[in-house]
C-alpha cells in the first residue's frame, strides 16, 4: 500500500462513517460552504517521516509510515462550541481503534483553534495519530 492507496483508505473510512453530517472539503479541490450558518468539515492525511522496522518473526523487516488524520471542524463564529465539540466527538468515533490491513489508528484528541479572523468561523480540530506497515 502506498500514499495514494492510504489517502483512499482512510478518506473512504470517514466519508462511509461520516455519512453526510456536513459537507468535506477535500485537499486540492475547490470548496465554499453550503451556507455561511452550516457547519462543515476538512479532512486531511499529514504523512509522518517513515523509517525501518522489525515487526514479527525475526528477521521480517517493514517500513513503518506514521502519520496523522486531521479533521477541522468549521461552526458558524459566536455560536458556542457545543456542535464544534459534538461533531468533534462523531469524528473521533469513526477511527477511534480502526485496523485495518497495514494501518493502525491511535486515540484521537481535539485542540480548540477558536475563531480564525474575520472568516466568520470557530474551529475546532481532531487529530488521529495512524501507522502504515509495509512488509519488505
Amino acid at each position: 500500500m502506498g500514499y495514494q492507496s492510504e489517502f483512499e483508505t482512510l478518506a473512504g473510512v470517514f466519508e462511509a462513517g461520516w455519512n453526510g453530517a456536513t459537507p468535506i472539503a477535500w485537499g486540492n479541490l475547490d470548496f465554499t460552504p453550503v451556507t455561511p450558518l452550516a457547519p462543515w468539515v476538512r479532512f486531511s492525511v499529514l504523512p509522518g517521516e517513515a523509517f525501518h522496522a522489525t515487526a514479527g518473526a525475526p528477521g521480517a523487516n517493514i517500513v513503518r509510515h506514521p502519520g496523522l488524520i486531521t479533521v477541522q471542524v468549521f461552526v458558524p463564529l459566536n455560536s458556542g462550541s457545543v456542535e464544534a465539540l459534538g461533531l468533534a466527538d462523531d469524528v473521533a468515533e469513526i477511527f477511534r481503534g480502526y485496523s485495518s490491513v497495514g494501518i493502525r489508528c491511535g486515540a484521537p484528541w481535539i485542540t480548540h483553534v477558536g475563531g480564525a479572523g474575520d472568516d466568520g468561523w470557530y474551529q475546532v480540530n481532531v487529530n488521529i495519530p495512524f501507522v502504515r506497515d509495509e512488509a519488505l
